[in-house]
């Protein structure tokens, strides 16, 4: 395979998950017009390799005495004499990385979708407070946003207190 790349593209940044989320789509897409194109290719060699197969059993057929036939090839003396040509050797080893490379990129492919599945659980991570710690919120910040929520909740008490002396000076 031509472009290992995917490596790369695969890897997920914990600290950058917005981006990851962003051209997670398109990375995906990128894979998977490679994994087509991978798939093209080896249906064209599998083509190349039945049409040369075919040729050569048409010369084995009318050149069967120059070929070192003793009599006229039965069609199993044609097929175990096809594997051992070279035209046939070099169209075989064609489709076999042909077909490495279509199933690498279908690995990719998948490999892309449990990308796609791993980002989610890091967000649901990310917003369940899994990686806030001290280390990487601080204790200022902390402290701060604990004041803030007190604070509020200060607020909520007191307008809870005024709308029950509202009520109790209407009735």
């Amino acid at each position: 395979m031509k472009d290992d790349s995917y490596e790369s593209d695969l890897k997920i940044d914990k600290f950058s998950l917005e981006e990851a989320l962003l051209n997670q789509a398109e990375l995906y897409a990128k894979w998977t017009a490679k994994w087509a194109s991978a798939v093209k290719d080896k249906s064209r060699a599998k083509e190349d390799l039945d049409v040369t197969d075919s040729e050569l059993t048409q010369k084995a057929r009318k050149n069967w005495e120059i070929l070192g036939f003793h009599k006229f090839p039965t069609d199993g003396m044609v097929t175990a004499w096809i594997p051992d040509q070279d035209e046939h050797k070099e169209k075989q080893l064609f489709l076999t990385e042909a077909t490495y490379d279509a199933n690498i990129l279908d690995g990719v492919k998948w490999a892309f979708e449990h990308r796609s599945r791993a980002l989610s659980d890091l967000v649901k991570l990310y917003l369940s407070g899994y990686y806030a710690d001290e280390k990487t919120v601080g204790k200022d910040a902390r402290d701060l946003l604990d004041e803030i929520r007190k604070d509020k909740h200060i607020d909520q008490l007191n307008e809870s207190n005024q709308r029950s002396l509202l009520k109790r000076r209407k009735t």
